[in-house]
């Protein structure tokens, strides 16, 4: 396969992931909080450029979009895990309750309640203060029983690349607030601050 049509299927596989995540989103969304959150932007990316896991990025307007690493959705219970303590996240930002410090990596009182509140099951570090562990069994029971939710889990790991990718990232830029970012060659990406799509550098 030719570097073109490796750099198309992974942007291809790439999006159809965001879309997946975000549908993932809406369903949890619909159950756990009426509809009443924002929708963020996701945006897949890739161990060799970026950090593992899971990262949020409030953006202006309540926007905000959240950053994966494919490789941390192996599991799951762990994606459905993970994107609920996110969502605990942007429940708080929205309510404007400050439920971290430390640069976010301090969770406190106001995030252990909330997410109790919503099925997570926290833990209480010193370090790092309460930090989500599991999911509560009426919860997780709820979630088995959508086949929507098991749909959507199994066509993620179908698309998953857990293996080196074949294609370099690329950097894009926004037309206006001339940000930059790397993402898979080919990405439909929007910057959140001017909410117009980046410019792949050639």
């Amino acid at each position: 396969m030719n570097q073109e049509n490796v750099g198309k299927r992974g942007a291809e596989d790439i999006m159809y992931l965001e879309e997946e995540m975000e549908q993932l989103y809406k369903i949890i969304n619909k159950r756990l909080y009426n509809n009443n959150l924002p929708v963020p932007y996701f945006r897949m990316h890739n161990a060799r450029y970026r950090k593992k896991g899971w990262n949020i990025q409030y953006k202006q307007n309540k926007v905000c979009q959240i950053d994966i690493n494919q490789k941390s959705l192996d599991n799951d219970k762990n994606i459905v895990l993970e994107m609920m303590h996110q969502m605990v996240h942007i429940y708080c930002w929205k309510q404007n309750k400050k439920d971290n410090s430390r640069g976010g990596q301090y969770h406190n009182k106001i995030f252990r309640e909330i997410a109790n509140e919503k099925g997570l099951i926290v833990n209480y570090n010193k370090s790092s203060g309460y930090q989500v562990i599991d999911i509560s069994t009426i919860i997780w029971k709820d979630i088995l029983n959508n086949s929507s939710i098991g749909e959507i889990l199994h066509n993620i790991k179908k698309c998953v690349d857990y293996e080196k990718p074949d294609y370099k990232a690329v950097q894009y830029y926004c037309p206006i607030c001339k940000k930059k970012i790397y993402a898979a060659p080919g990405s439909n990406v929007i910057c959140g601050y001017c909410m117009v799509n980046f410019i792949q550098l050639k």
